[in-house]
């Protein structure tokens, strides 16, 4: 008797194997955002990025593949994205590290923020001229010898 043409055959019933259908997790779509965002910040195409990607047995990485790990369709072993790190030019824990996003931040910080973005400013920006302005400060007003 056949199967409904609906039902997808099971292989390997026995041996109790999940289904060939990949899961996303959680994890790994964070990490295909981040890959997706850096990727595309770069003005490269999925293409431009395997070009870039290769295998420890010098083949590279599919588009089919990248594009997988990009939905979080797909997991790989991790030394997979060590080598789209580098290709990217970024810290692997850029990619699999803690989200940004989600660390604390007080109410007095994000208005400081706020209000640098609309400056146009970054911290950092502001941290030397900071800086600047102190030595300045201190060297008006040291005694002079």
């Amino acid at each position: 008797m056949a199967l409904p043409f609906y039902l997808p055959k099971v292989r390997h019933v026995d041996r109790g194997w999940p289904p060939l259908r990949a899961r996303g997790t959680e994890w790994a779509e964070v990490v295909g955002r981040r890959i997706r965002k850096l990727r595309e910040a770069r003005g490269w195409t999925l293409y431009q990025l395997s070009d870039q990607v290769i295998r420890p047995d010098g083949v590279h990485y599919s588009v089919s593949t990248l594009s997988r790990l990009e939905r979080g369709s797909a997991a790989s072993p991790f030394y997979v994205y060590l080598h789209i790190a580098r290709a990217l030019d970024v810290e692997p824990g850029c990619l699999l590290g803690e989200d940004a996003a989600l660390l604390e931040a007080t109410e007095g910080e994000l208005t400081l923020l706020r209000t640098l973005r609309m400056m146009g400013m970054t911290p950092p920006e502001v941290l030397a001229l900071i800086v600047q302005a102190r030595s300045t400060a201190m060297r008006s007003s040291s005694p002079s010898m």
